[in-house]
């Protein structure tokens, strides 16, 4: 029997029927998906840990403080680009009057 054949057998039988079939597809499926979704897990705790080890407190500490005092730069340069754009503007107002 083939895969078409198969079809048409189970498009005539009664609803209530298709819909056991239904179900029972999506339990394989679901079991199916489950099972792939173990075996990932498993393996990905065997891998590298996302932070290596070798990184110290007093590394990571110096490291953030490095980000910290970057973005503080960053934030008062665009402050300062903002302050400098509106007072342009206030003088181009004060010209065109």
């Amino acid at each position: 029997m083939g895969l078409y054949e198969k079809i048409e057998e189970i498009r005539s039988k009664p609803e209530h029927i298709r819909m056991r079939y239904v179900w029972a597809m999506v339990a394989i499926t679901m079991l199916f998906v489950l099972v792939i979704w173990f075996f990932s897990l498993k393996s990905g705790q065997a891998a590298d840990p996302i932070i290596p080890s070798a990184i110290t407190n007093s590394d990571a500490m110096s490291q953030l403080q490095q980000q910290k005092d970057s973005l503080q730069n960053t934030a008062n340069g665009i402050a300062n680009a903002m302050q400098n754009g509106s007072s342009s503007d206030q003088s181009d107002a004060n010209n065109n009057q």
